[in-house]
């Protein structure tokens, strides 16, 4: 048998009704109609197969029930709000914006959260998302294409003013079945040196912070088996055995819970920092977004998976 199931507007519906209180506030709050609601809803007890509305001549509230799957959906629906805060920054194109340009990392991992945040403090503010690599989002910022970027390079960036901002942590992963995941051993320094990794291109905030990293030991990294352009790729790659490799582990929380991948204890440090750059003064929206960004990476944890 299939698993029930409800779409995102329907959960918001069931929510919006308990917050406000009754069928007719909630569909106001969603930009319903009460017919439109009440019909939405009669197809959704049909789907799941019992009674989501107690329903009374003064109005209808929730069942125990109902009020259940909207515990349940509250994680999903606050995720889809921040999806929609971050698709409408990366896809505006309006001249009334301010353009932040981030690297494929912070972009992933942060922006989401920060962007949903200045949208809630700055209303009248539009926000625009620019993603590149470390490298490309000094461009954008040099050029002016970009009033404020956020980079994760452990080299200070040149032409720009810059700011840390907070840290993130590389995790050295592999497959399941990789040796250096059976054998429940910390790796050193010298056999990450000489190990073929799966590794970010050029340029990248990721792949700088690990040969930085054997820079400091003395090593160099031996020829990557794989070079991959987005994390995305990288994850593809990490998954599928080709080689270990470095990522944060922020970006493959599901593959790690899941056991598609496991991180591997290592004697090489990879904490980053996460730098904000740009030029000349900054404007006002731009100085609140910073500080909205400083406070949320300063109290998440460097360890954070």
């Amino acid at each position: 048998m299939t698993p029930a199931s409800l779409d995102t507007d329907t959960l918001r519906l069931l929510a919006a009704i308990d917050e406000h209180g009754s069928v007719g506030a909630g569909a106001l709050a969603c930009g319903w109609s009460q017919q439109a609601a009440s019909a939405r809803i009669r197809r959704a007890e049909r789907t799941v197969e019992r009674d989501l509305l107690v329903r009374r001549a003064s109005g209808s509230i929730l069942t125990a029930d109902a009020v259940l799957i909207v515990e349940w959906a509250r994680p999903l629906l606050d995720a889809e709000a921040v999806f929609r805060v971050s698709l409408d920054a990366l896809t505006r194109t309006d001249a009334a914006v301010a353009t932040i340009a981030a690297s494929q990392t912070v972009s992933e991992a942060y922006l989401p959260a920060w962007l949903t945040a200045a949208r809630a403090t700055l209303p009248a503010t539009h926000w625009r998302l620019v993603s590149d690599n470390s490298e490309g989002v000094l461009d954008r910022v040099r050029s002016g294409e970009a009033e404020v970027g956020v980079i994760e390079s452990p080299h200070p960036p040149g032409g720009v003013n810059a700011s840390a901002i907070g840290t993130d942590r590389l995790a050295m992963v592999c497959n399941p079945d990789h040796p250096w995941a059976t054998s429940g051993r910390t790796v050193s320094v010298e056999e990450v040196a000489t190990e073929p990794l799966a590794v970010r291109e050029p340029g990248s905030g990721t792949r700088a912070t690990l040969e930085h990293a054997l820079a400091r030991h003395g090593h160099e990294a031996t020829r990557p088996a794989a070079e991959l352009s987005s994390t995305g790729a990288l994850r593809a790659a990490l998954r599928a055995g080709i080689a270990p490799g470095v990522v944060s582990p922020t970006l493959i929380a599901d593959d790690l819970a899941g056991g598609l991948l496991r991180e591997v204890a290592t004697t090489l440090e990879l904490t980053r920092p996460l730098t904000a750059v740009w030029r000349g003064l900054l404007s006002p929206h731009a100085r609140r977004f910073l500080t909205l960004a400083a406070s949320d990476a300063h109290n998440r944890p460097v360890t954070d998976s």
